[in-house]
Parts: C-alpha cells; sequence; structure tokens
C-alpha cells in the first residue's frame, strides 16, 4: 500500500472554516483586530485582517477576509518592513509562527524590523478556508489498513473529489485562488498598510509568489529573498518527479558514503534501504504513532514506500538530517521509533489541500502531462517502486483532480521566466528534496541583480534552519540589497552524522578552576572547563557545573533546554561522593533523545553541583547507566 503525500512546505496551525462575503465597503482595506493565536510573550503583535475582493475585476464579487499579524521590531533600526510567504501551497503561518517564535528565524529577522506574517487566500484563519477535512479523515481513517495501489488512490481522490464538491456548494470561486491572485493580495496588503517600500522573503511555494509580485506588481519591492525556490517556469508537477525524487536519496547516500565516520557506522546505505523496504514491502509492520498537534494516538501500516516517503520528507527538516542514516539502519533491525516519531508529524497534515489543488491545477499541470511523466519514472525503475504507485494508477487520477478542479486554467504566462531588476537574493539548501539548488540558478537566470548560493547540511528552507551563517546572510542582504553579502562563513558549513554511542570508557577528570575530581569519557573532546562532546557524534555531551548561588539556576537552566521553567519531580534521587542528588529527565528536542540534570546542594544551599548529560534517542539510557552514574559515585569536591 503506498501513500503519496503531496510536495508540500508543512506547517502547523488550525484551520477555520468560514464563507466569502458579500461586498461591505471599499476594498481593498485592513481592519485591525485581536490576534487569533496566543501571542508569544513578550512580542509586541498588531492583527487584523486584509479584506479583498474574491475575484478581482468582478463588481460583484464577495469578498475574503486574510488574516494578517504584524510583529513589531524589537530594535527597529530598519524602517522597510519584511514580508513572509509561506509554502505549500496551502501552507497556514499565522499559529505555527507564534507558537514557535522564541528563537525562530522570523524573530531573528524582526529584531531589526517589522515582520509582516499572512495566512494566504484558502489557508490558515483567512477565510474562507480551503483545509478538506476529507482528506484528512480519509487518510487517518486508512492508516493501518492494507488497501491496494489503486484502492487507495481511488479513495483518496474520491476524498479530493467530495472536498471540491462541498466548496463549489458554498460559493467559493476555486478559480480566484492561484498565485496572481495571491501576488494581487501582497500588493494590496502594502498599500492598506501604507508601507512606500517593502522586503519579500518566501519559502517554497512562497517564492512563486515573491516572483508573481516581482512580474506583476514590482511597484514599492525593495529586495527580494527566494528561498527554496519554485521558478515560475519550472512547472513540475505536484505528484513529484522521479528525477527530483532521486536526487535527493542520491544526495543523502554519497554524503554517508564521503564522510568516514557515518561511512563506517552505516556502511552501504543504500543497499540497506533498498533490502529494508522490500522486506517491509512484502510483510508489513504495524507502528504506533502520535500526532503532534492533538496527541491522537493511532496504528499505523509501514511498507516500503512508507520507509522511502518518510525519509523523503525528512530530509526538508535541517534539524533531522544528522539522524538519517540511523533512522534507516534501525529499521532495518527492526527498530522504528524514529519513524514513528516523525509520521506524527507527517500524518498531522494542516495544509488546505484545497489551496493545493487551486494553485497547482490552475498555474502547473495544464503545461505537464501525465504520460511524460510515466515515461520519466521508467528511466527510473527504484523510484518508480517506491515512490510512484503500481501501474501509475495514482498520476492518472490526480491529472483527473485537476481537470475536475479548474476546468479554465491559467494562460502562458504562468510558464514563463519572470524577468526582474529588483536586488534578489536566491537561496537553496544541499539536501533539499523538492527544491534542489537547480532551481535557484534557473530562476536567477533571468535576475541580473541577485545573489545565489548553496548552503551545506541543510534542507528544504535554509534561511529558517537555526545554522547562523544562513541567517546573518539574509540579514546582510536585507540591510545592503545593492551589494552582495559576505558568504565566507558558507565554507565552515558541513554535515554531521549522528552516532550514537556504542560505549563508554571512563578515566579520570580534574578541573582546578571548578574545584572538582570525577571521571570523563575517554576520547571526548572538552570545549570548554567541564563541558564534554563526543567526537564521533552531534550533541552528545558530558557538563560539569557550579552554582555559587544557590539552587535558583534550575529553573531557567530547564528553561533553555525545555522551553518550561517549571521545575518537574525529581525522576530518582542518588547517592554519591557524600552528596544527595536529586536527578531530572527531560526530552531536549521531539527529535532528540532526553537530557538528564543531577543537582547536589553543599555548602547548607550556598552551592550547587550540576552534572548534565545529553544524548540521542537510543543513547540514552547507556548515558545514564555507563556515564551519569558512575559519574556522581566518582565525584569530589
Amino acid at each position: 500500500m503506498k501513500r503519496l503525500l503531496p510536495i508540500v512546505f508543512v506547517c502547523v496551525v488550525l484551520l477555520l472554516g468560514m464563507l466569502p462575503l458579500r461586498a461591505q465597503g471599499n476594498v481593498p482595506r485592513f481592519e485591525e483586530d485581536r490576534c487569533p493565536f496566543k501571542r508569544p510573550d513578550g512580542v509586541d503583535v498588531d492583527c487584523g485582517w486584509l479584506v479583498v475582493p474574491e475575484t478581482r475585476g468582478d463588481d460583484n464579487s464577495p469578498e475574503i477576509r486574510l488574516a494578517v499579524a504584524i510583529y513589531r521590531a524589537g530594535r527597529g533600526a530598519d524602517p522597510t518592513p519584511l514580508i513572509y510567504l509561506d509554502g505549500g501551497p496551502g501552507g497556514p503561518t499565522l499559529e505555527g509562527a507564534a507558537e514557535n517564535w522564541e528563537g525562530s528565524a522570523l524573530a531573528f529577522y524582526a529584531e531589526d524590523r517589522d515582520v509582516v506574517l499572512i495566512d494566504q487566500r484558502g489557508t490558515g484563519y483567512s477565510q474562507p478556508s480551503l483545509f478538506c477535512q476529507e482528506t484528512n479523515d480519509f487518510s487517518l481513517a486508512n492508516l493501518n489498513v492494507n488497501l491496494t495501489d489503486a484502492q487507495w488512490a481511488s479513495g483518496y481522490y474520491g476524498a479530493v473529489e467530495a472536498c471540491r464538491a462541498r466548496m463549489v456548494s458554498e460559493g467559493v470561486n476555486l478559480n480566484s485562488y492561484n498565485s496572481a491572485a495571491m501576488a494581487a493580495d501582497i500588493a494590496d496588503l502594502r498599500t492598506v498598510l501604507g508601507y512606500d517600500e517593502v522586503n519579500l522573503l518566501g519559502i517554497s511555494f512562497g517564492t512563486r509568489i515573491a516572483l508573481t509580485v516581482m512580474r506583476d506588481h514590482p511597484e514599492g519591492i525593495r529586495s527580494v529573498i527566494i528561498d527554496a525556490v519554485v521558478p515560475v517556469q519550472d512547472t513540475a508537477s505536484g505528484i513529484g518527479r522521479p528525477a527530483t525524487y532521486d536526487n535527493a536519496f542520491r544526495t543523502l547516500f554519497d554524503a554517508c558514503a564521503a564522510d568516514d565516520v557515518c561511512s563506517s557506522a552505516y556502511p552501504d546505505l543504500e543497499a540497506i534501504m533498498l533490502e529494508t523496504a522490500a522486506r517491509l514491502e512484502a510483510d508489513p509492520v504495524t507502528i504506533n504513532i502520535t500526532l503532534d498537534s492533538s496527541g491522537e494516538q493511532h496504528e499505523m501500516l509501514l511498507d516500503g514506500n512508507g520507509l522511502y516517503s518518510t525519509v523523503f520528507q525528512a530530509l526538508y527538516a535541517t534539524s533531522i538530517l544528522p539522524f538519517i542514516p540511523q533512522m534507516i539502519y534501525n529499521a532495518s533491525q527492526g527498530d522504528y521509533d524514529w519513524i514513528a516519531l516523525l509520521q506524527g508529524f507527517f500524518q498531522d497534515n494542516t495544509i488546505s489541500v484545497g489551496a493545493y489543488y487551486t494553485v497547482r491545477c490552475h498555474d502547473e499541470e495544464q503545461f505537464n502531462n501525465p504520460q511524460a511523466i510515466i515515461a520519466e519514472y521508467q528511466q527510473y525503475p527504484d523510484m518508480a517502486e517506491w515512490m510512484a504507485a503500481d501501474d501509475y494508477v495514482d498520476i492518472d487520477l490526480y491529472f483527473a483532480a485537476c481537470q475536475a478542479w479548474i476546468p479554465e486554467p491559467a494562460g502562458a504566462l504562468e510558464n514563463e521566466p519572470v524577468s526582474s531588476d529588483i536586488p534578489t537574493l536566491v537561496i537553496s539548501g544541499q539536501f533539499d528534496p523538492v527544491t534542489p539548488a537547480a532551481n535557484g540558478d534557473m530562476a536567477a537566470e533571468t535576475l541580473p541583480n541577485s545573489y545565489v548560493f548553496t548552503f551545506p547540511a541543510t534542507g528544504h528552507g535554509a534561511s529558517f534552519s537555526s545554522a547562523e551563517c544562513p541567517r546573518q546572510i539574509v540579514n546582510d542582504f536585507l540591510a545592503r540589497p545593492d551589494r552582495q553579502p559576505d558568504s565566507s562563513c558558507i565554507d565552515a558549513m558541513g554535515i554531521v552524522f549522528d552516532i550514537p554511542v556504542q560505549s563508554v570508557d571512563l578515566v579520570e577528570y580534574r578541573s582546578r578552576s571548578l574545584g572538582i575530581s570525577a571521571v570523563r569519557p575517554e576520547g571526548w573532546e572538552e570545549v570548554d572547563t567541564g563541558f564534554f562532546v563526543a567526537a564521533s557524534t552531534n550533541g552528545t555531551i558530558l557538563w560539569y557545573l557550579v552554582s555559587p548561588d544557590g539552587n535558583d539556576f534550575l529553573g531557567p537552566l530547564l528553561e533553555n533546554y525545555t522551553g518550561s521553567a517549571e521545575i518537574p519531580a525529581a525522576y530518582d534521587r542518588v547517592s554519591g561522593g557524600g552528596l544527595d542528588w536529586d536527578i531530572y529527565r527531560f526530552p531536549v528536542t521531539e527529535f532528540r533523545g532526553y537530557g538528564t540534570i543531577a543537582t547536589a546542594e553543599a555548602d547548607s544551599g550556598a552551592r550547587y553541583y550540576i552534572i548534565i548529560i545529553g544524548g540521542t534517542r537510543g543513547e540514552d539510557e547507556l548515558l545514564y547507566d555507563d556515564l551519569l552514574l558512575p559519574a556522581i559515585e566518582a565525584f569530589e569536591a
């Protein structure tokens, strides 16, 4: 059973469904309102609605309302705001941005300028919503049902058609939810907010909107950043292209093979993945997943396509890249914990499927031929086996769905390159599985004032990764778009694959500055006083600290790791080194294992000793039993 997911930039948000409203007054206009989401603590945010016609040029068009949030600059040095354009098509923006604001790239860019967010028409809080509950219900109901490929494709596209029929019956004009209409919304947004100039930052499908703004509404656009580029002239099918898939997996396998540590720990990664997929296809297994937003638990049938699909989707996320070889090898040994964790995010779909189809079918698919795509798959037999349904039934049904969704597709303009002299920063990620660096090069051919960079060790949306280099280059460009940013930091970037610690050999450790003696793992590097990193892994640590200020450190320390300063009940209490140690365990992030903090009071509360360990999923018990407990036992102050 092959469950294909649309190629989307995944975001997380609660979507509301409301109908278009008949014209109430002059449009476009902006109506201030309270924010529909919980504001991040300590952040100045204004919200409201951009009200525009659903169908421009139609005097009888109903109005639609697009949700807007304006994050005010922390320092306000740059008076020109940044408008962010999300991906998908169909990705919501406002809720997910608010939930993940602290430490995010958007928060970083908002330190110097206002950042304006919008739920594009059909998405997020905007009204009407083109969210398809029908497709979500079908997918969740059949997660653990062993349907044939034809049965799954027929059922899924039946749900797509049911969603379309419902929206049409509700009066939604599906022909008015496309790239050109969304670009016009951005032009109206700039006008009604009173901005003389704005900068645009588009990611994934948001790059197509940005390029369309440059083509149709260049007035007042100071600079543009396009990250994970979707060139207007590259109408790659929403069903996916085998050459793109092959490039994604080839980049992963080659990177591991070229890395001595990865190739030693995970030899023949490609062969292992093929063998594991074949075994799962012949004998699928049931895994338990937990949906991220709701916490709902579901059983899911995992087959060969499910393995390939999980790895493909994982390549989007820069934070997950180091763990993918480990995930593949674990699966080959019957350990599907990583896959279950990620599928809890992937199956928790918040994309407006209706917006996805209106854009794809209106702007792109008229320029594609299903038989040509099938011929492409035949040149990549492995991709045809694992990333396309048997007999390509899904491709035929996808194009049939498009013909029903949008009987009047866009004209030839939507297949022509955008030419503009607006200063443009073009960004790609090395491991991006869906918008490879070649896309950025293609768009830049007709953008003479563009600067093009590909960032190593990053996935989809490099400017949104936690890496400092792409963020700094974006900031430098925004400050001086007429000058090429300093890109020397790119040379220091590179993928460091995570290799779980298999054993720990301890040797004596003494620190005069800390005033302690204990043990440390042999071969680990001391990168700062008392702070050790396992040389062959990405982020596995041992850290000795001394607090001279009592136990006030614990709340901020936990907040730094978990986002909450609330001190939980102690996991355990252990005696060692003449001290009693309280032990606290917590998940470092969703994708890493548990961190552990051990604290011991000395001098009647005037001083505390702290030991922290942290590692990846699968290292938890080893580090706890073979590192933390011996460190406590050997501790002397």
